[in-house]
């Protein structure tokens, strides 16, 4: 996310916390502002549009992650179906969830 130099650093430091999940009030506990203060912040466009950045920065991270783990993943559940020593109910479990990428 670059910087947006309008913005104060406490302001950065919430926008990561809000663009990781975090509540306004534990962003604002976290950076040592009041949970207004946040909220105030909330109401200025330029921090709602760098908080749709930083969201949007985020969420594609978590995608790419994601794709990243994704044949690990594949792997892992392949292996356990044809594992004769795995437990009927952990091979079916492991069909379903390869079935339901194919429906």
């Amino acid at each position: 996310m670059s910087e947006n130099p309008h913005l104060t650093p406490a302001q950065h430091h919430a926008l990561t916390l809000l663009s990781i999940g975090a509540t306004v009030a534990s962003a604002a506990r976290v950076i040592g502002v009041h949970r207004n203060t946040v909220g105030n912040w909330l109401r200025s466009p330029a921090f709602r549009d760098a908080l749709a950045q930083a969201r949007a920065a985020q969420a594609q991270a978590w995608r790419e992650q994601a794709a990243s783990l994704a044949a690990h993943a594949f792997d892992t559940i392949r292996a356990m179906v044809i594992d004769p020593n795995a437990s009927p109910e952990a091979r079916l479990e492991a069909a379903k969830i390869i079935r339901a990428q194919f429906r």
